[in-house]
């Protein structure tokens, strides 16, 4: 049996897990104790980016920051980063043609300029002809020429592995720490 005491924000929960299981246990409840945290960081996050757009780029937001960017914060994003800072979602870019294009996320700092994207599996390679997957990339070479690194998450491991895909991200983000 493991004994751990966590601590998160305004609350403070004692867990005894049996030693087999300490994994999941552990970040199914650290994500119950974030979840109210969360639900009102997110809320601010998107009102934020919300009020500082207008046409298309505002729009782009409201239509675009669906299931699988919303479930990327919540169980990605703000379990390893604990806050929103410098994170930009459907970000816009202009690509070599100079179209616009949305991003899921720009991380952007003085030291990064990381590029997230959650990709589905339908969207991404059942549903993607010969056309549009040139034009992935096209767009990811052209993004990686302009600075950006980018990075990409199958949809899948967001929703189900997520200790997996924060293990991930955390490697990519050590890369950038000062």
């Amino acid at each position: 049996m493991l004994h751990f005491t966590l601590n998160c924000m305004y609350e403070t929960k004692n867990v005894l897990i049996h030693s087999s299981e300490w994994a999941g246990a552990f970040f199914a409840i650290l994500r119950e104790m974030i979840s109210v945290n969360i639900e009102e960081a997110h809320t601010a996050f998107i009102d934020h980016h919300l009020r500082s757009r207008t046409g298309e780029r505002k729009g782009r937001l409201e239509r675009g920051h669906r299931d699988a960017e919303k479930l990327f914060c919540y169980n990605i994003w703000w379990p390893l980063q604990g806050n929103f800072n410098h994170l930009h979602p459907e970000y816009e870019v202009l690509d070599w043609r100079g179209l616009s294009y949305f991003c899921d996320f720009a991380w952007l700092t003085p030291f990064a300029k990381l590029i997230i994207e959650i990709k589905g599996f339908g969207p991404h390679v059942t549903d993607m002809d010969r056309k549009k997957y040139c034009n992935e990339l096209n767009r990811e070479t052209f993004l990686a020429a302009m600075g950006f690194q980018v990075i990409s998450f199958a949809y899948d491991d967001v929703a189900h592995h997520p200790e997996r895909t924060i293990t991930l991200l955390r490697m990519v983000l050590s890369r950038f720490q000062p």
